[in-house]
């Protein structure tokens, strides 16, 4: 059956006389006019007139009691994508803040990127960014969606699917962050309606009949709880919750239940569920308590979220399972949840719950859902500024919809809410950047635990930091939560730069030696001339650039010179390279040969993964590396609490207490031990460790003190690469 756009049009008008002021009103009906004139003569692929469309997601915000901007947004939402109409006439014939909200969720021209999926990615991200500013611009969008999936029959098949997937990706989550359950729902069931028609047929049918079957039942179950309640409680209210079909089919794919792959179906529709609703927060625990008197609950199966809210959407109530009968099985298993008015309204609607109840607010209720949705909006922001790119924005984002699992609580008592898997640095990340990047150690209640330790749910985590200390790539092997992810890669991105700088101002002094010149003193006037013939913004984005070797040093050193060019040229290989030591993230010490001060090292510069150093005559170097493409290098001035890894070898006699002989020794000269693995044969066993020293008089001293050892037959350098 078509609408009619004047039908929805005095459906509209009706729902916003009831809490809109005149003059309200009246610029909704405006912004209508301007709709339906920008849109008319286009028709739907239903073949009804598309101003059916935005008056239809109106009617779906106003029911929601949003404010006439928001109003206002929704009818005009497509005419910047679908007409003449530009952005700034929407500001011009309303406000800034309509064409805002408008621009927000009007998608970028495909034509402007390489793909589809481009167009997609950049769109989102702009939406997100709007959504930063103004949650409204996703209200919007949610409405939007919804009605386009009330109408998918008319799509293609192949549409219908791709937007009940996206649907299920992006905008579910969306709701569901927002509060916004009761259009979550119906989301998820005509996604999977479209995204499986015959499946979700098909368990639908099994669930009504399973409702029939036991429908006495449960209207018993309902009756009692009543009865029982309302003499004390006597605004209480009880009633059936009836089971989400997608849920449903979610945890059979995952095979919950207790039973064989055939009787999961059956064990997700024996559990009843009802809620309880009442009008205090007083009331809720009492009722709790005669509940508990009318059942027996089950071991482990209570949850107070009155005292400890969802951070998600600052979700509130009072969860509790209870067998109906001795026998503790599913069949007898009875889900309850209860909560005051206030908290239903908002686990319905959550940010918009307290429009649709303006009493709410006078009563203080309604302010956890704001607050938690501050919270992401927060996340979201930061996310924004780390990512590099709209894929990179696009992935954070993805990861931070889903809801949390796992609630943990900093010293002072704030929870922190963590997906399942969170590790003690996703904790320190989620407190801030800073206690991130510097942490050094974690307590869990009390007891210090490894960085790399699941958080477990309500424990109270310590984190304690340390000036100086930095961030370890290593946790990007198991932090889970974006933030954490977005911040170290925003670290080592940063770093990366910096140490690529670094190398490149070492390299071009370096050339800039044979003209009797250096960085310092290089003409502003030509540097600044080079830097706009390059199309680079800044003496640091030169210097990263000739460090990953996208400009040779020498190239760029004779065009600073330029007069001098021709009566100082320089040498293919310059005098070596000096390096301070340190590791960092573009330099590394190949472990084939593990190079440490007093060492004669060589080195080859890749302007993807940096500077890698080898001990000279590294065979695993010149096996890989053109002659042509091996630097010289010398090791500069060491600081003197610099330690670097080294590798020996010892070959001893396979006899009792020879291994504890060497660690003693070890020990004794103050050399922690990385790693050690152990070969051989019956008699002779070959140890090979890993150690940290501070150079080559040290590893010396070593060796000759474990060759000391009277069951070690020999002690040699592990150096699997280098000529002997």
């Amino acid at each position: 059956m078509m609408s009619d756009p004047i039908f929805l049009l005095d459906e509209l008008m009706h729902l916003i006389e009831r809490y809109m002021i005149p003059d309200d009103i009246e610029r909704v009906h405006n912004a209508y006019k301007l709709a339906d004139l920008a849109h008319q003569g286009v028709t739907r692929k239903s073949g009804e007139l598309y101003i059916t469309h935005p008056l239809s997601v109106a009617i779906l915000l106003a029911g929601m009691r949003v404010d006439a901007d928001t109003l206002c947004a929704a009818l005009l939402h497509d005419v910047v994508e679908d007409t003449d109409y530009t952005v700034e006439d929407i500001a011009r014939l309303t406000n800034p803040v309509v064409a805002d909200l408008v621009d927000g969720v009007t998608k970028l021209d495909k034509r402007h990127f390489e793909s589809k999926q481009d167009a997609v990615i950049a769109s989102f991200r702009k939406m997100m960014e709007y959504f930063a500013d103004d949650y409204r611009v996703v209200l919007v969008k949610l409405a939007d969606r919804l009605h386009n999936l009330r109408t998918l029959e008319h799509q293609s098949l192949a549409a219908r699917r791709r937007i009940a997937k996206e649907t299920i990706a992006v905008y579910v989550p969306l709701a569901q962050r927002m509060g916004l359950n009761v259009i979550r729902r119906e989301m998820q069931l005509l996604a999977f309606r479209n995204m499986h028609p015959w499946r979700s047929s098909i368990l639908q049918c099994s669930l009504d009949r399973y409702m029939k079957t036991h429908r006495e039942q449960h209207e018993v179950v309902v009756k009692t709880v009543t009865t029982a309640l309302q003499d004390l409680i006597p605004s209480v209210n009880v009633f059936m919750w009836e089971k989400n079909l997608y849920r449903v089919y979610e945890r059979i794919k995952r095979g919950d239940g207790d039973g064989s792959k055939g009787s999961r179906f059956k064990d997700q529709k024996k559990i009843m569920e009802i809620r309880i609703v009442v009008g205090t927060v007083e009331e809720c625990y009492r009722v709790l308590g005669l509940v508990h008197g009318l059942y027996r609950p089950k071991l482990g199966g209570f949850s107070d979220y009155i005292a400890h809210p969802h951070q998600t959407y600052g979700f509130q109530a009072l969860q509790t399972c209870v067998y109906r009968s001795k026998e503790e099985s599913l069949d007898n298993m009875l889900r309850i949840q209860i909560q005051t008015r206030d908290m239903f309204q908002v686990s319905q609607y959550g940010i918009a719950a307290a429009w649709r109840h303006p009493e709410m607010a006078q009563r203080g209720n309604g302010k956890i859902a704001e607050q938690a949705v501050e919270r992401w909006l927060e996340q979201v922001r930061e996310l924004s500024s780390f990512a590099e790119n709209p894929l990179e924005f696009h992935n954070y984002i993805q990861s931070a919809l889903f809801l949390s699992e796992v609630y943990a609580f900093t010293p002072q008592g704030d929870i922190k809410e963590f997906p399942s898997g969170a590790t003690l640095v996703d904790f320190a990340y989620a407190i801030h950047t800073d206690v991130g990047n510097r942490c050094v150690a974690a307590l869990i209640d009390g007891v210090e635990m490894p960085l790399r330790t699941k958080i477990p749910n309500g424990a109270t985590i310590t984190i304690r930091t340390a000036k100086g200390a930095l961030p370890q790539l290593s946790w990007l092997d198991y932090v889970v939560t974006p933030r954490a992810r977005a911040a170290l890669r925003n670290w080592q991105r940063q770093q990366t730069a910096e140490e690529f700088s670094r190398l490149g101002s070492i390299l071009l002094n370096k050339a800039l030696r044979p003209f009797q010149l250096t960085i310092d003193s290089i003409d502003p006037s030509r540097l600044a001339n080079l830097l706009s013939m390059l199309s680079l913004d800044n003496l640091s984005a030169l210097l990263c650039a000739v460090g990953k070797k996208e400009y040779p040093a020498i190239l760029i050193a004779k065009r600073l010179s330029e007069d001098q060019a021709d009566n100082n040229e320089q040498t293919a290989k310059p005098d070596s390279l000096s390096i301070e030591g340190a590791q960092g993230l573009i330099t590394h010490f190949a472990p084939c040969c593990f190079p440490i001060p007093g060492d004669a090292i060589e080195g080859y510069l890749d302007m993807n993964t940096g500077l890698t150093i080898h001990r000279q005559g590294c065979t695993m170097l010149h096996e890989q590396v053109r002659p042509i493409d091996i630097m010289e290098i010398e090791w500069a001035e060491q600081k003197p609490d610099q330690y670097y890894k080294v590798g020996v070898k010892t070959y001893a006699h396979n006899v009792v207490g020879v291994l504890r002989q060497m660690t003693s020794t070890l020990a004794q000269q103050n050399v922690n031990i990385e790693d050690i693995h152990t070969s051989g044969d019956t008699y002779i066993k070959e140890t090979e460790w890993v150690l940290w020293v501070h150079d080559l008089g040290q590893v010396e001293k070593v060796m000759r003190q474990l060759d000391h050892i009277p069951d070690v037959t020999k002690v040699e350098r592990l150096s699997k690469g280098i000529h002997t």
